[in-house]
């Protein structure tokens, strides 16, 4: 089995990950939905941004951020949820250019992973979600 390093931060990404000289990051945004099977659960839709690299022990380096909402039947339970949904495309384009301007090589997918590993969530800090009125966010770049 490959072994897998799950980072909390864009920071340490970068320390375990060079962006000289290294096999091709992977950028991938996916999202599922999970439906109730009888019990009293709302069903609820989960975003995902996942950054992934090899880094000099040819570890698999993992970044990976989420955002889970409700969503019973077709809609969106809120608009701070929606909102969210709307700018993850935008949210991937910018920490995809954040990557590129740092030298990384960016290419779509990911890497195959076992399916009983332990999710940790992570953050991207070049990008923040920032209240815009009062049901809404708004994305901004983060030096």
């Amino acid at each position: 089995m490959e072994r897998i390093v799950q980072v909390g931060t864009l920071a340490a990404f970068r320390a375990e990950v060079s962006a000289i000289g290294g096999p091709p990051v992977r950028l991938n945004q996916t999202e599922r939905s999970d439906v109730t099977d009888g019990r009293f659960q709302i069903p609820y839709k989960e975003i995902e941004l996942s950054l992934q690299g090899i880094n000099a022990r040819d570890e698999i380096v993992w970044l990976m951020w989420s955002y889970r909402f409700d969503f019973p039947g077709d809609e969106f339970m809120n608009r701070k949820g929606h909102s969210v949904y709307q700018l993850m495309p935008d949210m991937r384009t910018m920490v995809e250019t954040w990557l590129r301007e740092r030298c990384y090589e960016v290419m779509s997918g990911q890497y195959a992973l076992p399916k009983n590993i332990v999710l940790m969530r992570g953050s991207f800090e070049c990008v923040r979600f920032v209240q815009d009125g009062d049901e809404g966010y708004r994305l901004e770049a983060v030096e």
